[in-house]
């Protein structure tokens, strides 16, 4: 009808979780910047559908600027001047252009990350957790019998607390990131 394609017009919604802080602020630039790389305005602040007003001017509503500007300084002022630097830098790395996005750069963006190297394989973990022969099979093949969640369950936390990407774990076992997520989630209010 109006002849249009992307993210809005096509394809299902993608989520994933931000475990870092300074991963946080990468994705707040990076969404700021989107912008200006659309050809849509020249600089963060001059785009006036997108949330940067309210760090910048102080202003309270609908966004909780606090969270990202007490990353910044105590010092609101010093906080501000820093986040307006901040936005003003170029993304080093287009990840968008290379399919990098979500865990895969998170990885990229965090120091402390083991290498590949020093950490089991997935599938050691899987089998790690007891799991019989033809149960391994199943739960590789994408089966979603109930007698499996104990196995996923213990093989997602284990392969994560190893720093894993949430996209790898879930690629491994051929479920989706948020069957994985919603996994976790229940088994947690389950045990309180």
């Amino acid at each position: 009808m109006y002849k249009r394609v992307g993210h809005v017009f096509q394809c299902r919604y993608k989520s994933t979780p931000v475990q870092d802080e300074r991963y946080l602020i990468w994705v707040l630039r990076y969404i700021h910047q989107n912008p200006i790389k659309a050809g849509i305005s020249q600089t963060v602040s001059g785009y006036k559908w997108s949330s940067d007003i309210f760090y910048r001017k102080r202003i309270k509503g609908l966004v909780n600027t606090d969270i990202i500007l007490n990353m910044l300084d105590a010092n609101r002022n010093e906080a501000i001047k820093k986040y307006i630097e901040f936005m003003s830098e170029k993304v080093e790395k287009d990840y968008s252009k290379e399919k990098i996005i979500g865990e895969e750069a998170y990885q990229l963006m965090c120091l402390s990350r083991r290498k590949t190297e020093e950490r089991k394989r997935l599938d050691e973990i899987l089998i790690e957790t007891g799991i019989s022969q033809e149960d391994y099979a199943l739960v590789k093949s994408g089966s979603r019998k109930r007698k499996l969640t104990q196995y996923k369950l213990e093989y997602a936390k284990t392969a994560a607390s190893l720093k894993y990407a949430y996209k790898e774990i879930v690629h491994n076992i051929n479920i989706t990131g948020s069957s994985i997520i919603d996994m976790i989630y229940k088994n947690e209010n389950k045990n309180k």
